[in-house]
């Protein structure tokens, strides 16, 4: 019997972008699925919009919270074995989870890693061309450049991995909160996997607040860089790690296009941050 992957789609004002993102889970061709879709207090249709996919299951937060927050919920609702965080403007493949599964399950491992195309800069994607699975600390952590491009949606994660270790939560009313999670989670797993077959597509939208040309975001980004590489750095050092591999690749330059619009308007110190 296949096992069940729950995914966690966090969503606030996602009415025009859901559809999307959902049409592509339609598309599956791994049906033992459950979907939480958390809606994080949306003021726009994105109720009516879930509506129109009966596989959905919807969650509301009563207040919005926070994208850190309405994961962690995930966490704590997902009744899966193997969990899934999917950003509500993004797609998979249609093999994505039936590729991630069978690498998860032929491995063991607690962390199985995608490729990812980026849709618009196609050179920016990285795309694993051999099936592999990674032990060694620093291996785990170049091979999927997680110090430098910490994002959680590239990750299938075994549930009772992330619920056994405590600080395996993300940062809540902190910024950039995929980064200290990504880099504890591969740090503690028995394996990294690589899954070759299995593609995340990562859309770049002008007005999610990622892409918030708003002075007052740009600096909550800037000081949530600050906090979330301090937190990698200090944790790394408790546990005897003192480089992190992966920071001066040229994919860095993806991660560096995420926040490009938050950079306009002489925020060079930000860029020199990153670059450091």
């Amino acid at each position: 019997m296949s096992p069940l992957v729950t995914v966690v789609i966090p969503c606030y004002n996602g009415a025009k972008v859901v559809g999307r993102c959902l049409s592509a889970l339609e598309r599956q061709s791994y049906s033992p699925m459950e979907v939480l879709l958390i809606d994080d207090a949306s003021t726009d249709e994105t109720a009516d919009a879930v509506a129109k996919y009966p596989f959905v299951k919807l969650l509301r937060n009563e207040t919005n919270r926070g994208v850190s927050y309405t994961r962690n919920r995930g966490i704590e609702e997902a009744k899966g074995k193997y969990l899934h965080f999917l950003d509500v403007d993004d797609e998979v493949s249609s093999n994505f989870y039936e590729a991630m599964v069978r690498r998860a399950e032929q491995t063991g491992a607690d962390v199985t890693a995608c490729s990812f195309v980026y849709q618009y800069v196609p050179e920016k994607s990285q795309i694993f061309r051999t099936p592999r699975v990674y032990t060694g600390t620093m291996d785990k952590l170049r091979v999927t450049y997680v110090c430098k491009i910490g994002v959680v949606w590239r990750y299938l994660f075994r549930t009772d991995f992330i619920r056994r270790h405590e600080d395996l939560r993300f940062p809540v009313g902190r910024l950039v909160e995929d980064l200290p999670f990504a880099v504890r989670a591969l740090f503690y797993a028995n394996k990294v996997a690589t899954a070759p077959r299995a593609e995340y597509l990562y859309r770049y939208e002008a007005d999610s607040l990622t892409e918030s040309d708003d002075p007052e975001v740009r600096r909550a980004f800037a000081e949530g860089y600050d906090l979330a590489e301090e937190d990698v750095k200090t944790f790394l050092a408790a546990h005897g790690v003192h480089r992190r591999p992966g920071r001066d690749s040229h994919l860095i330059s993806y991660f560096l296009h995420k926040v490009s619009n938050r950079l306009r308007g002489g925020q060079t110190d930000l860029t020199e941050r990153l670059m450091r």
